[in-house]
């Protein structure tokens, strides 16, 4: 299928989050294990929502909200746009930590939880692990680089053992 380029006028920032892109091997890793804490934490604020924060004033949309966003971001992780998954997952994990911990120490729009159960300690745990993933890929991305954008060709696979190799030697 041939891919459709991006005029040249697109500034190279904004070329790199929608050109799709196909970094090392390392990186891609590390991205779709931040896409499985994503998930995880999508799903978990998904069902939290259908057993009754639905019926909380502006809480409860943004738990669906939370929801639907996860799983666009990682649809941007299949579309190969690596980056702009990057991006939208560090968005969202951040803002979901930093809103039940306010929620949980005053209140959030007039909601305030009193203690963590065992699926906000989850979700919690989840959008860390998926900020922390995302910002080892943009370090393992300093290192190996950002992945050419554009179309992907069989030269990718080497890149590919170069990479691992170089994890396996420490160069």
């Amino acid at each position: 299928m041939p891919s459709r380029a991006l005029p040249s006028s697109v500034p190279p920032p904004v070329r790199l989050l929608l050109a799709p892109a196909r970094p090392a091997l390392p990186i891609r890793v590390t991205l779709a294990l931040a896409a499985v804490a994503v998930g995880i934490a999508g799903y978990l604020h998904g069902r939290l929502f259908h057993e009754g924060y639905a019926q909380v004033a502006v809480i409860g949309p943004l738990f669906l909200l939370n929801e639907i966003s996860s799983g666009v971001v990682i649809a941007l992780l299949f579309l190969r746009r690596p980056w702009l998954f990057a991006i939208g997952a560090l968005g969202i994990s951040v803002g979901a930590v930093v809103s039940i911990v306010i929620s949980h120490t005053t209140s959030l729009f007039g909601f305030a939880e009193q203690r963590y159960d065992a699926r906000a300690t989850t979700i919690i745990v989840a959008e860390c692990v998926a900020a922390g993933l995302v910002l080892l890929a943009f370090g393992l991305a300093a290192r190996f680089g950002l992945g050419a954008p554009g179309p992907v060709d069989a030269g990718d696979a080497a890149g590919d053992r170069e990479a691992a190799g170089a994890l396996e030697v420490g160069r």
